[in-house]
């Protein structure tokens, strides 16, 4: 019985893939514009609850389990979770899934209709993080890197998600709405580099000797990673933000002063970021990690405030 859970749940995601491609692939939007359609954003959230389904299932299996153990009297207490073949790697796989699907979202705005872009934001923010959570809880049953990775990746991305959910309405053009996004991106990046990086320190205490003996202390590892690739991404991200108004295809400058302010501000907190983490951890990559973004501030500077100087002239 227990190798039909992995093909049962491969069904399910099945089922909801081919659901989500009922939905028009373009919708038309109230201001007689046209948006993408939500079957991405349906899918993705569809794919976390079943995920999350199947987790808490196998956890309250778990829990059974260790209650008849406890009333029996028996010497030896049930494993992390009933074993079902296949069921974690295949979690694994759902979970990068779902990361492509983030990365899709974001990288095309949240134009998506119905629910609009804020909705779609919070909605795809709740199924990353419920499936973060997810294939934590898994990690700590029986002990994955791979799963501790995918999870914290996951985890990231939410916050990004959150903190686009919360970027104003306006302005409403794609091509002018990109750099609020990048800001927005960059901003919950480096704060997660920053968390993962700080939590890692806390999570020495767990080592005995140098030897981890708690999944808390498994997790330093990954998440030195995780804080690294943060870090990493956050800058693409920033000098991607810096180099947009130059773009061949862009026709907007974005240099007025909130928009200065803002790029300036999301670049300190990635290198306030980077220097803490090259600090604690006396890594070089962190540093050099650092230096970039300093260059990728005096780019974004440049950018905005040359066409200024050039209207003073």
């Amino acid at each position: 019985m227990s190798r039909l859970v992995t093909p049962l749940l491969w069904l399910i995601v099945l089922a909801a893939a081919l659901a989500a491609l009922l939905f028009h692939r373009y919708g038309q939007t109230p201001a007689g514009g046209y948006a993408r359609g939500a079957w991405g954003l349906v899918f993705a959230v569809t794919l976390a609850l079943v995920l999350c389904v199947f987790v808490a299932i196998q956890g309250l299996i778990h829990r059974r389990l260790r209650t008849r153990w406890a009333g029996s009297g028996a010497s030896c207490p049930p494993a992390e979770g009933p074993d079902w073949p296949g069921f974690r790697a295949s979690c694994g796989g759902l979970g990068l899934v779902l990361v492509l699907l983030a990365c899709y979202h974001l990288a095309v705005g949240f134009d998506v209709h119905p629910p609009g872009r804020r909705a779609a934001a919070i909605l795809l923010m709740g199924a990353l993080g419920g499936c973060g959570a997810a294939l934590l809880v898994l990690a700590d049953r029986r002990w994955s890197a791979n799963l501790a990775d995918v999870g914290m990746a996951q985890l990231c991305l939410a916050a990004c998600c959150g903190a686009v959910a919360v970027l104003p309405s306006e302005p409403v053009a794609l091509e002018r709405r990109y750099p609020l996004i990048f800001n927005a991106i960059l901003i919950a990046l480096a704060v997660m580099t920053w968390l993962w990086c700080w939590l890692g320190r806390v999570w020495r205490q767990q080592l005995d000797g140098g030897t981890a003996w708690t999944t808390a202390g498994r997790m330093i590892e990954p998440a030195g990673r995780v804080s690294f690739f943060s870090g990493l991404t956050a800058l693409v991200v920033a000098w991607l933000m810096a180099v947009w108004p130059r773009l061949p295809a862009v026709s907007t400058m974005d240099h007025s002063l909130g928009r200065i302010a803002a790029g300036v501000a999301g670049h300190l907190l990635l290198l306030w970021a980077l220097l803490w983490s090259a600090r604690r951890t006396r890594r070089l990559f962190f540093t050099s990690l650092a230096l970039l973004a300093v260059a990728s501030l005096l780019a974004f500077v440049y950018a905005r405030t040359a066409p200024l100087a050039t209207r003073t002239l």
